[in-house]
């Protein structure tokens, strides 16, 4: 019996709630995210840089390998693996807080409730990437 009450307490709060959501009209936005990362120049010159250190330390293990002992060179990769993965960690944090920074600027302005990525949302929705790229670009 308990269990059947909390059932139609919850369907009675779902209904309400998307009643609610149409009502007062729920403004939300998408974000095209390939799009974000083909257009926004901060974006292109991180991953520029990050390949251009792949490339760098990928030299740097060319050119010591000969010097090397198989277990230096093993452990040599591996320094070098730790030091490409903090790297792009770091690169990754920038950009997600500048983008949720953006975002939210964003939001703000045009009365948003939601922001969600495009890919994950099949219709709806008003499109807000050139807006977010045109915050981003300042």
């Amino acid at each position: 019996m308990f269990k059947k009450l909390i059932k139609i307490i919850l369907a009675l709060l779902v209904v309400t709630g998307l009643v609610g959501c149409s009502f007062f009209k729920i403004r939300v936005g998408t974000v095209d995210i390939d799009k974000i990362t083909k257009k926004w120049y901060k974006f292109q010159r991180y991953d520029r840089q990050f390949e251009d250190e792949k490339i760098a330390y990928s030299l740097l293990l060319e050119k010591a390998s000969p010097n090397l002992t198989k277990l230096e060179k093993e452990d040599l990769q591996q320094r070098i693996l730790g030091l490409l993965k903090r790297s792009n960690l770091i690169m990754k944090e920038v950009l997600y807080k500048d983008i949720k920074s953006a975002a939210a600027e964003l939001a703000k302005k045009e009365k948003l409730k939601i922001i969600v990525i495009k890919q994950g949302v099949k219709y709806g929705g008003e499109e807000i990437t050139d807006k977010l790229l045109e915050m981003l670009s300042r």
